[in-house]
């Protein structure tokens, strides 16, 4: 397809010069071991680095397909040649909606009363076949597409598909013929893009990729505020609050059999003066923000 990358796969792994020819042009000549690229390609091409036990893959890798580059490609390598014919699609974008009825065209020179062969695919797999007038419809569509054959006598080759789902989107390819047996060729527009939307409750619509990006999105960042949140709580614990009595007194371990009564002081030191009592002498101050009276001693 324009503008994408596509590999020339052979499936050969060669232990001397790799070399590609473009209609009996140099796509990638060497020269005492040491290639470059053809004009024309380049920044465009490179060969696979791909090896095995020394020998190195002859798949030719080309970056930015313009529409000039289909046409007859010849690989070579230890003696052996690989033909390979490049054809460089340029899609149209049709858009439509979950459950909408949806047409894909695709005109061409068909026979006007012999019949005609076509053949519908998606993504390279075939969904619709026109046969004699027969209709084989493939497992992704099923009951859902059709060929008109009075329109395929007439050059409409276009492709109808009821109920369209998420599921249906992707790249479609039209080709026909006379009959199966001879050479196919492609329709007009060769290739169309198929866009399906998904309409919400309000009969606003989104796209299937936004949906499925979303849906990719959000888990994600779900993990990473768990990670972070686990992570904050493990460099940041809580600190215990350490409870500390008075100057000049010590905490008294609390027993089993006493009960939580207000607190209880011990004095050791004698009355100051006459006709002074222990009930005269300063008590010490209770720690408000406890919970519970905390006895303590001097």
């Amino acid at each position: 397809m324009l503008h994408d990358t596509v590999t020339l796969t052979c499936n050969k792994f060669c232990s001397g010069p790799r070399t590609w020819n473009y209609n009996d042009d140099p796509v990638t000549p060497c020269e005492a071991d040491r290639c470059k690229e053809g004009n024309g390609f380049e920044n465009r091409v490179r060969l696979s680095n791909e090896s095995f036990q020394g020998n190195y893959s002859l798949d030719l890798i080309i970056i930015l397909v313009e529409f000039n580059d289909q046409g007859s490609y010849v690989g070579t390598c230890d003696g052996q040649h690989f033909d390979f014919k490049l054809e460089v699609l340029v899609p149209i974008t049709v858009n439509t909606s979950t459950g909408d009825n949806v047409t894909i065209p695709c005109y061409a020179t068909s026979p006007k009363s012999e019949g005609c062969y076509v053949l519908w695919e998606k993504n390279g797999e075939p969904v619709l076949k026109l046969e004699d007038g027969v209709l084989t419809p493939g497992p992704t569509l099923k009951d859902r597409a059709s060929v008109s054959q009075d329109g395929c006598e007439k050059g409409d080759l276009s492709l109808r598909i009821a109920g369209v789902l998420p599921s249906d989107q992707g790249l479609y390819l039209c080709q026909y013929s006379k009959t199966r047996d001879t050479d196919q060729f492609r329709g007009a527009p060769n290739s169309a893009r198929l866009n399906v939307q998904r309409a919400n409750d309000n009969g606003e619509t989104c796209s299937c990729d936004t949906l499925q990006n979303i849906a990719i999105f959000v888990p994600v960042c779900l993990v990473l505020i768990i990670i972070i949140a686990i992570l904050v709580w493990w460099k940041c614990p809580c600190k215990a609050r350490t409870i500390r009595p008075p100057d000049g007194f010590s905490l008294v371990p609390p027993r089993d059999d006493r009960p939580t009564v207000p607190v209880e002081c011990t004095v050791n030191a004698p009355a100051s003066g006459p006709g002074e009592t222990d009930d005269d002498l300063p008590l010490p101050e209770m720690d408000t923000n406890l919970r519970a009276p905390v006895p303590w001693t001097k």
